[in-house]
């Protein structure tokens, strides 16, 4: 239906936002060919848009053209290095590829400046799992349920993490202090 409504509005008044809403309704409807077509088109009057090449990966990824993608992404941010939205798609594209651990660098570089977005170490955790680093995994989901305020989820995450991380002095030692951190959030919500 949002595929319809865009096209006859791109139809009645075509400009590129226009075409721009219709494509990414292509895209949301799974209609990545006819998406690729059209963002060519408006890339063809702007071939270094950020935006529109950042789309474009998308629809690529998408449509599972991995190759295809990565190099579409890779120009972006030899453009735009450690471009924000550019980089969780590189992180996309390598996860879809298998390629984990450059997945998780990725994010993992992004969470340095941007450490309080709980999407970014949900999408962390996602890559963690599917690399099988079992032990990140429940790290940064323990984040991310701190981040959102959901204090027994994260004691939980960062208690599994705790019984899964073995001889390791220092991850031990980090994710102790992230309990008692949130112990104390607990413990504050609670009225202790």
């Amino acid at each position: 239906a949002a595929a319809r409504y865009f096209k006859k509005l791109y139809l009645d008044t075509p400009s590129n936002e226009n075409k721009y809403a219709y494509i990414t309704a292509l895209k949301s409807n799974g209609q990545t060919d006819q998406a690729i077509d059209l963002i060519n088109e408006i890339l063809k009057k702007f071939p270094k848009n950020l935006m529109l090449n950042i789309t474009k990966s998308e629809i690529l990824l998408s449509s599972q053209r991995l190759n295809e993608a990565q190099k579409n992404i890779e120009a972006v941010l030899n453009i735009a290095p450690r471009n924000y939205p550019a980089s969780i798609i590189k992180s996309k594209i390598l996860s879809a590829k298998k390629e984990t651990i450059n997945a998780e660098e990725i994010l993992r570089d992004l969470l340095i400046s941007k450490n309080r977005d709980p999407s970014l170490w949900m999408q962390l955790s996602e890559v963690q799992r599917a690399g099988k680093n079992i032990v990140g995994y429940h790290i940064s989901r323990g984040e991310y349920y701190t981040l959102i305020g959901d204090f027994d989820n994260a004691l939980n995450q960062f208690q599994f993490a705790l019984s899964l991380s073995g001889n390791s002095f220092q991850t031990s030692e980090t994710i102790m202090t992230k309990i008692k951190f949130v112990k104390e959030r607990l413990a504050k919500r609670r009225g202790f």
